[in-house]
């Protein structure tokens, strides 16, 4: 019911936008796009993935559950399949299934590890949105709640607290209440690591951010260096617009922010074809990962039948 719920969402979006745009006009400006510039965008997107497994393997090396980096490489690549269908990009924590494939009772750790990735992203996306919007429009105030989650979010990283009061107050969660104090505290105990996930992290958005630009560059979209340090400021917007878990994979919110954000620059029609190819961000390193799909569900399968003995 959730999933008809959220592509109903999607839909709706979907047909507010475009009824409001030439669906010819959009069309058009996809016939027309770059190949090679697309393709360039689309092989940079996949070094990215490959980047994040690195900061994982990283990561969970520090945290006390190291994985190899062939391990690393495929929870991430299974992660983007499942983010294919899953609101809010929730596969990057559900990918400690495989993380903890060989002993369930290393689960709550790997799911520790998930959430401390996962929420450096958004920390990330949260304050790298807030800062244009306070450069901006800083009267509208609407920085301010995505500069303090993103603060946040910081803290929860460095704080174990934070999060182990809210984990601990259900039975069903205070194993990982136990295990994110632990990783969150050999993170700080070892500040190189972290320093280094913590810079992989912010690396890894400024790199999904020029495959954003390529990917407009092949819609033909142009400007001087000021635009383009202007469209990239914008963009986390729309990346963050994209992860509120009401629609299907972000579709429909993501493409509302991005005609609204850079439709004055772009031209409504090219900003409209942008968030239809935001769509391959998704699909070709889902795609990638789909062989991975049914050894993760078995996967799962083995740790809820071990939990329920």
């Amino acid at each position: 019911m959730k999933r008809l719920v959220s592509v109903l969402v999607s839909l709706i979006f979907l047909a507010v936008v475009y009824s409001l745009l030439d669906v010819d006009a959009i069309i058009g400006a996809l016939r027309r796009t770059d190949p090679g510039m697309l393709g360039l965008s689309l092989i940079l997107l996949v070094g990215l993935i490959f980047v994040s497994a690195l900061r994982l393997s990283i990561l969970s090396r520090t945290g006390g559950l190291p994985l190899g980096r062939r391990k690393a490489i495929q929870a991430t690549f299974a992660a983007n399949a499942l983010n294919m269908f899953l609101p809010g990009k929730l596969g990057d924590i559900l990918k400690a299934s495989l993380m903890a494939e060989d002993d369930s009772a290393q689960l709550a750790k790997a799911t520790s590890l998930g959430i401390w990735e996962k929420i450096s992203d958004l920390a990330a996306l949260f304050l790298m949105a807030s800062v244009p919007l306070a450069l901006t429009s800083p009267s509208s105030l609407a920085w301010l709640p995505l500069g303090l989650l993103g603060l946040c979010g910081l803290a929860a990283l460095l704080a174990p607290r934070i999060l182990q009061l809210p984990f601990g107050a259900l039975r069903a969660t205070r194993p990982l209440a136990r295990d994110w104090g632990a990783v969150v505290r050999r993170l700080r105990s070892r500040p190189g690591s972290l320093t280094l996930c913590l810079a992989l992290t912010a690396l890894l958005w400024l790199g999904h951010l020029v495959q954003i630009s390529l990917m407009a560059a092949s819609l033909g979209v142009s400007g001087d260096a000021s635009f383009w340090a202007h469209f990239m400021a914008l963009m986390p917007i729309a990346i963050v617009a994209g992860l509120i878990p009401l629609t299907f994979a972000g579709v429909g919110t993501r493409d509302a922010a991005i005609v609204m954000l850079i439709g004055a620059q772009a031209g409504p029609k090219t900003a409209a074809a942008l968030g239809v190819l935001f769509w391959l961000r998704y699909l070709v390193p889902g795609l990638i990962g789909s062989p991975l799909l049914p050894r993760f569900l078995r996967t799962a399968a083995a740790h809820r039948a071990r939990f329920a003995k």
